[in-house]
């Protein structure tokens, strides 16, 4: 593993070290985070052996060509020894190419040398690359070692002649594309583990490598427009059928047509390629203790998916929903009161916050700085007398292509809140009757807040709690207790934004507000976070927020 600690600043999914016999053949299958390796038959004298060091990364700081999207897991590949032979390395990617194969050529790997004298690590665009339509993998010969990741071209210049001839010409270089596609898959071997050595260029693709962007982190970022994926209505008829079963799940607003000059296609007007519109992603549910469930998405990377489940090891994992953003949305939203096969009488089933969204960008942009994996909370439990025979809960997610509906167990429990904890100081005093609480005492609970009131003091509390709590402490307790999400934190500590600490906190303090506006019992959770400060200031504030309250009983 020594030649990959050189690596900086990334976030590694897994690292392993396989060892290899120069003389046999071998395909190394790690496929559980998206990569195989093939190894021909003497690559080294048949006494030699070599490591092959690889690390399945999930972010970075990584630049990317202009133009370019990703669209798998980024690897760190090295090895001990120089070989005879170039090893195959095959990556998974998140295109659908079974409905689309003509999508093959604007897929392209990239790679970026492994020690660099600065940040950020540049991709640049590397030829020789095969992609096939009936598999997620694409494979590439590789002698020396780097970072290596499959990205795709976004878009492509719009045809200067008119009418049908223009349409014509589309379809033949499609045709032509798949025409070869299906060629190379003929003269290798159906195996995916005996690639030619030598791949023709895909038609169609741009030797894009040579100029990079230095803005762009590694993923496609939104448009000023909202987010939404830039592409032309109607530009491949393949779309045509896909865009019109989808309307009934879209928004009044219409797919935005890509309008904007290029200098990289030599001013002309430009079109999307489809690989956007044609990322897959995976959706999976975790049921969490304390009546929390949690839906999170990334896309459909066995790399991002297993780092995803080692952060919720301890919960019970549910089957994988699997879903394409629609061509005019920039989020999938979780709509929870959809009709219900079943009666779900007594149940309390609520998102911690509304509208429920998972925003396409934020999914995309999980792995870099600030951005931790997107999710939605979700409390569930069941009231007294509630009927015990509900076996599921249809949540159907709205801005996705074909539909999706997740299910979401339910078992019977119960909704009694948990006991108040124990105060830090042994001086605090109380009545079986009433909660009597002294200044120099850690606040004492209510059994139950009414959400209603405790929203109410928090709008006429926030001047006070603004001048007596720090940004930083509080939204790290905040995420903590799951009142907010990692990637909301992410969002109101971005400095780029141009927010003033003061309306960050605004921002912060918003987020609380609605979180107990759907529940009082959160207004507890925020009081005993005051008091982890542990401060006679913290002491205080939660002690007139609690007064507050009472009074407007």
């Amino acid at each position: 593993m020594d030649n990959l600690d050189c690596l900086s600043d990334v976030q590694v999914a897994e690292k392993k070290l396989f060892l290899v016999q120069g003389e046999k053949p071998r395909l190394i299958n790690w496929e559980k985070y998206g990569l195989r390796i093939g190894v021909p038959k003497d690559t080294l004298s048949p006494t030699n052996t070599f490591e092959v060091a690889v690390a399945a990364l999930v972010g970075g700081q990584f630049v990317f060509p202009k133009n370019t999207v990703l669209v798998s897991a980024v690897y760190a590949v090295a090895i001990s020894k120089a070989l005879l032979k170039p090893l195959r390395l095959e990556i998974e990617h998140c295109i659908d190419l079974w409905e689309r194969p003509g999508l093959t050529r604007f897929l392209k790997f990239a790679i970026a040398p492994v020690s660099t004298p600065s940040l950020p690590y540049q991709f640049s665009i590397v030829e020789g690359g095969v992609f096939k339509p009936d598999s997620c993998y694409g494979s590439i010969q590789r002698k020396e070692f780097c970072l290596v990741a499959i990205v795709g071209e976004k878009h492509q210049p719009k045809p200067s002649t008119n009418g049908d001839e223009s349409e014509e010409e589309e379809e033949e270089q499609e045709e032509q594309a798949e025409e070869e596609t299906e060629e190379e898959v003929k003269d290798g071997n159906s195996d995916s583990s005996s690639d030619s050595d030598k791949t023709k260029d895909p038609p169609g693709g741009s030797s894009g490598g040579k100029e990079e962007s230095t803005s762009n982190e590694g993923v496609e970022k939104e448009g000023e427009t909202g987010g939404q994926p830039l592409h032309e209505e109607g530009i491949e008829e393949q779309d045509n059928k896909r865009v019109e079963e989808s309307k009934d799940h879209e928004e009044a607003t219409a797919p935005l047509p890509c309008t904007e000059i290029s200098s990289d296609f030599n001013s002309k007007l430009v079109v999307s390629t489809g690989i956007v519109e044609n990322m897959t992603y995976a959706g999976k549910v975790y049921y969490e203790e304390k009546r929390a469930v949690t839906f999170t998405a990334a896309k459909k990377l066995s790399a991002l998916i297993e780092f995803i489940e080692k952060k919720h090891v301890q919960a019970e994992i549910d089957e994988h929903v699997y879903f394409s953003y629609g061509p005019s949305y920039s989020y999938i939203e979780l709509k929870f009161d959809a009709p219900q096969d079943e009666p779900c009488t007594g149940w309390i089933i609520e998102p911690h916050l509304k509208p429920c969204r998972l925003h396409r960008f934020d999914v995309d942009n999980f792995g870099n700085t600030n951005y931790s994996v997107p999710s939605c909370l979700i409390s569930i439990y069941g009231l007294s007398g509630a009927v015990s025979s509900l076996h599921y809960y249809s949540v159907p997610l709205v801005g996705v292509v074909d539909p999706v509906t997740l299910l979401i167990h339910c078992s019977l429990r119960t909704a009694t809140p948990p006991p108040p904890l124990p105060s830090r100081n042994p001086t605090t005093s109380s009545s079986s009757s009433s909660n009597v609480v002294q200044e120099s005492t850690s606040v004492s609970r209510a059994s139950t807040f009414r959400s209603d009131i405790a929203h109410r003091v928090m709008i006429e509390c926030t001047g006070t709690i603004k001048e007596n709590v720090g940004l930083y402490p509080l939204i790290d307790r905040l995420v903590e207790k799951r009142i907010i999400s990692d990637t909301e934190k992410g969002r109101i500590i971005d400095t780029s934004t141009g927010l003033t600490a003061n309306q960050r906190m605004d921002e912060l303090l918003n987020l609380v507000k609605a979180s107990i506006r759907e529940n009082g019992e959160d207004f507890r959770l925020f009081l005993e976070l005051i008091e982890q400060e542990d401060t006679k200031r913290a002491d205080r504030l939660a002690l007139t927020l609690l007064e507050n309250y009472k009074k407007l009983l």
